[in-house]
């Protein structure tokens, strides 16, 4: 989190993948997938943060329980 940064592109700060695996995660902006994103400041816990998970198997993926 940066303070002045926004959930949309913020450009010189977040990065456009560029290359896909067949498996792979990471941030989407806008459809676009991205390596790096910087975000705003969280301001409650139903805030979100579309992500695309690829994997091999499966299955349900956890990231916080």
């Amino acid at each position: 989190m940066k303070e002045n940064m926004s959930f949309e592109v913020d450009y010189g700060y977040d990065t456009k993948m560029i290359e896909t695996n067949p498996t792979d995660a990471n941030w989407v902006i806008d459809k676009d997938p991205f390596v790096i994103q910087t975000i705003g400041t969280i301001q409650n816990q139903t805030t979100t943060i579309p992500i695309l998970v690829k994997a091999s198997v499966t299955g349900k993926a956890t990231f916080f329980n």
